[in-house]
């Protein structure tokens, strides 16, 4: 029974998944190749700021708040995230190209993902060549989704007001309070923009096992390690640290079996890899991991340690209270 119940299963999954790719091609006749595309990248940046959204109501809910607008919590963490990243564009799509648009692709295939048994959606990129296999070009509506509602303000509060309806002891706050509230959770120094997001979702600290490897050799021209201490190639060096990151995990996953090519084929920068060579291939992206995480490690001893040249310099009993810290901790 339970090898019948897998292979039902499994065509119903891949019925889903047939359904869903026919319902793109539907999209893509009343809009064009593009549109739908744009939506389901859009969809990665918000699904993250609606969860953050969700996040900060249940904490005002604890607090007998009402958020009056979860969508405008939504849009601001966004914007937070923005300023944060230094990217302008996070959360939008970038430009399709003038020439060979039929070939601009957004989504790129993982290495490997989970068996398919239990997919019942195709994968982004998966989409995305179906809706691009007979491109069709249209121009893109850059419109609000909430164009289409009618009194747009009435009904995200009424949708924010039903998401809320079991906190009957909570009373309604005003949204610029809320807002200001939402805003108080990137008042921290780490989150500052000139850091271009290095501290986000990565601790400048725990690799170390002594206090003496938080700081490097004192620098000789102040001024010059104070005049570009975050450039910006740090964007690029976060973004390739946890690229690596991601292929690292994917690689294991198929060693370990938790996770199957995609396809059933392995291919790892531009070849096709037996199983006997993956042990090779871990060895060299753990390598290349090593490597970036290194340089951003390096980023933050050299940061300690003009700042701290600095303190001592300006003295006014810093030293002193430093070195009271060191023996607490």
């Amino acid at each position: 029974m339970d090898s019948v119940f897998s292979v039902v299963l499994m065509a119903q999954r891949a019925l889903s998944r047939e359904m869903e790719m026919q319902a793109d091609l539907v999209a893509v006749a009343l809009t064009g190749s593009d549109a739908l595309i744009h939506a389901l990248y859009r969809l990665q940046a918000a699904d993250e700021a609606w969860d953050s959204a969700l996040e900060f109501t249940n904490s005002e809910l604890s607090q007998k708040r009402l958020v009056a607008d979860l969508f405008a919590i939504q849009s601001r963490e966004l914007e937070q995230m923005a300023a944060l990243t230094g990217e302008a564009r996070y959360g939008l799509v970038p430009p399709v190209p003038t020439e060979q648009a039929e070939q601009h692709r957004l989504f790129k295939a993982q290495l490997a993902q989970p068996p398919r048994m239990w997919s019942t959606h195709p994968l982004n990129h998966e989409r995305e060549e179906n809706a691009k296999r007979i491109y069709l070009a249209a121009a893109l509506d850059s419109s609000s989704a909430w164009a289409i509602f009618d009194d747009t303000q009435a009904l995200r509060e009424n949708v924010s007001a039903r998401l809320q309806q079991t906190a009957t002891e909570a009373v309604p706050s005003p949204i610029e309070e809320t807002l200001a509230r939402f805003d108080k959770r990137f008042d921290h120094e780490y989150f500052d923009r000139r850091y271009r997001g290095v501290f986000l979702g990565r601790s400048p600290v725990l690799h170390t096992e002594s206090i003496s490897e938080l700081y490097g050799t004192p620098e000789d021209d102040m001024n010059g390690a104070l005049s570009t201490p975050h450039p910006a190639s740090l964007t690029d060096q976060i973004e390739r640290l946890r690229n690596l990151e991601s292929e690292l995990a994917q690689l294991e996953s198929v060693h370990d079996g938790s996770m199957k090519a995609t396809g059933g084929i392995l291919r790892h920068r531009g070849q096709s890899l037996r199983v006997r060579d993956l042990p090779a291939a871990i060895e060299t992206v753990r390598g290349e991991t090593c490597v970036a995480r290194a340089a951003l490690q390096e980023y933050d001893r050299r940061c300690r340690t003009v700042h701290r040249q600095c303190a001592q310099r300006i003295g006014a009993g810093w030293e002193a209270a430093d070195s009271r810290t060191k023996c607490n901790t």
